[in-house]
């Protein structure tokens, strides 16, 4: 759950949110800003993550602040143990985190997943899709860097069901930077298509990747050599 700073110096204040409690099934239904109401277990660090209890370190993330506590994120992340308790520890003495290369609505996502398994529902709005596409790159990258590879496995299925011909070439050098492996054969499934591949070598994000990742266009051209055999 994310508290944001009123006026950029005021007392931290907790965003609209709500918690039904389901004690019969177990589980409660979490209610937050930017997601549809999501069924969670009622486990402990379920409750952790609804209360804020015991939280002892705070994340800046652009213009809002995440509780957290060390020890749940120690537990699933190496890169959060190595950053709160390892050799890599940032900002002890005063328990805040500054993040700066992740936006807010990423990293409550990436807690959520942290604390439940499970990631939060989006709002069902227009163009949810394609918002759920770019959400999910970037929650990839964010599940890379703490080294959450179920989160990042998640991402990759995800990604795989909305490459299209304008969204190829920004996944396939996705893929390739963040070595996912399925999520690069996808791709070029995708492209093994004359169609496919006549259509996306014509847009821009095509012309710029044979550019930026020139192995890419190596692979590819093994790739295409191979049907061809």
């Amino acid at each position: 759950m994310s508290t944001s700073t009123a006026g950029g110096g005021g007392k931290p204040w907790r965003s609209s949110s709500a918690i039904v409690a389901d004690t019969a099934s177990g589980y409660h239904i979490l209610r937050i800003d930017g997601y549809s109401g999501t069924k969670v277990r009622s486990t402990k660090t379920t409750y952790l993550l609804l209360t804020e209890n015991g939280a002892d370190v705070v994340f800046e993330v652009g213009s809002q602040t995440f509780a957290a506590h060390r020890c749940v994120l120690a537990a699933r992340s190496p890169v959060f143990k190595a950053e709160l308790f390892g050799t890599m520890k940032e900002s002890v003495t005063t328990g805040i985190v500054c993040i700066d290369d992740i936006e807010a609505q990423v990293f409550k996502a990436l807690l959520y997943f942290i604390y439940t398994d499970s990631l939060p529902k989006a709002k069902k709005e227009e163009g949810e899709e394609e918002e759920d596409d770019v959400m999910s790159q970037h929650l990839l990258v964010a599940a890379d860097k703490y080294n959450l590879e179920r989160l990042k496995l998640i991402c990759e299925d995800k990604l795989c069901k909305y490459i299209d011909v304008g969204t190829v070439a920004t996944i396939l050098a996705l893929a390739e930077q963040h070595h996912c492996t399925r999520l690069k054969k996808a791709c070029f499934d995708f492209l093994s298509s004359p169609t496919n591949l006549k259509a996306a070598v014509d847009t821009d994000g095509f012309k710029h990747l044979s550019r930026s990742c020139p192995a890419i266009m190596e692979d590819l051209i093994v790739m295409l050599g191979n049907l061809v055999l």
